[in-house]
């Protein structure tokens, strides 16, 4: 959906909102319940636990987290100190799905080393349209999200409706467990210049001529890529499956890296044994890094990091031959048929874009 945005105007949230911080619960001290506890969480909206013994009772408010996700909290909650609270009197459910949405637009600011207190979410500046007296339209951001809801669920309708592909039953109960370590080698694919490392002089946050090969680190999304260096000064490896052995959120994740890439730390690229080089497609390093993601990413932690020795000796499920080798040509297959699949649905999903 397109939004003409050049008649917004910036306002300043701590001028804008009232303000306030949670108030942190320990685990240990808190009791089951049904009132939504809110803390510094990714997934579910933030929300972590259900008590019923809060320190303090809010509703109908946005709240923003620590590292710069905003959500908006219909009904009572509560909610720890990583957590700050938005409210305004004008502020309904839709606006307030309106507001988060652009609040959430500072997030690139934000990281475990410099996390968003309240004090600095007060400072930080979103735009948002106005009426004619230059103060928030808090009906038109209300009317865009009820239209954005509708288009939606239109859309769902439709993929709910398509003509379904032909699909590959995936019986897992028959998949068998493979360690590892059995299956891939780490490679090192460091920093090989002849001269101390320097991450001022050695790399760049932007791609360009000079600065061209891809650096994974402790990276959350963009594929796992922080960093590019100069090609000539690493030990680059291509075809591999990178795995962040660290970070708050991003630790446990797993990409695949077809072009050459290296690694400047926090991170480790594990590439399949010679034996399995014929096998080294994109199809299948795909179905592989889905795989071994979901078998290890709850596993570990900030607190307990997915480091290559670790992660060597967990065990992942794969389908098998009726002779009980691992099903290659099932997996690159699943994988052209999803893609297939998704191509279809957005092919028909497009007449419904606006």
């Amino acid at each position: 959906m397109k939004i003409n945005t050049s008649k917004w105007k910036e306002f300043v949230i701590g001028d804008l909102f009232t303000v306030t911080r949670g108030v942190r619960q320990k685990a240990a001290d808190r009791l089951s319940g049904e009132i939504p506890y809110y803390s510094a969480s990714e997934f579910n909206n933030g929300m972590t636990d259900s008590i019923s013994n809060p320190s303090f009772i809010e509703k109908d408010a946005i709240i923003c987290t620590t590292f710069g996700n905003a959500f908006y909290v219909e009904g009572e909650f509560t909610a720890s100190d990583e957590i700050t609270i938005l409210k305004h009197p004008k502020m309904n459910k839709y606006s307030g799905l309106f507001i988060a949405t652009i609040i959430k637009k500072n997030k690139h600011k934000y990281s475990f080393a410099i996390k968003a207190f309240s004090t600095r979410i007060k400072k930080d500046v979103i735009s948002l349209p106005v009426d004619d007296n230059d103060e928030p339209h808090w009906f038109k951001m209300e009317m865009v999200t009820k239209d954005f809801k509708v288009k939606s669920i239109d859309r769902l309708k439709l993929m709910k409706n398509l003509e379904s592909v032909d699909k590959i039953h995936l019986p897992i109960e028959t998949w068998k467990n493979f360690l590892i370590e059995d299956l891939f080698d780490k490679k090192d694919a460091k920093f090989i210049a002849n001269r101390k490392f320097s991450k001022a002089n050695d790399v760049s946050e932007i791609k360009n001529k000079e600065f061209s090969l891809p650096l994974t680190n402790a990276k959350h999304g963009d594929n796992g890529i922080m960093y590019y260096g100069r090609p000539n000064e690493w030990d680059s490896v291509e075809m591999t499956l990178d795995v962040v052995a660290n970070g708050a959120i991003a630790v446990g994740d797993v990409y695949v890296q077809v072009q050459p890439t290296a690694t400047l730390g926090d991170s480790f690229l594990m590439k399949l044994k010679v034996e399995y080089k014929n096998y080294e497609t994109e199809n299948i390093l795909l179905f592989l890094a889905t795989v071994i993601e979901k078998s290890i990413k709850h596993k570990f932690s900030y607190d307990h990091k997915s480091t290559w020795n670790r992660v060597r000796k967990e065990y992942i499920l794969l389908p098998i031959t009726e002779d009980e080798q691992i099903n290659w040509g099932y997996m690159n297959d699943f994988i052209d048929n999803f893609r297939c699949s998704t191509k279809k649905h957005l092919n028909n999903l497009s007449e419904l874009m606006v």
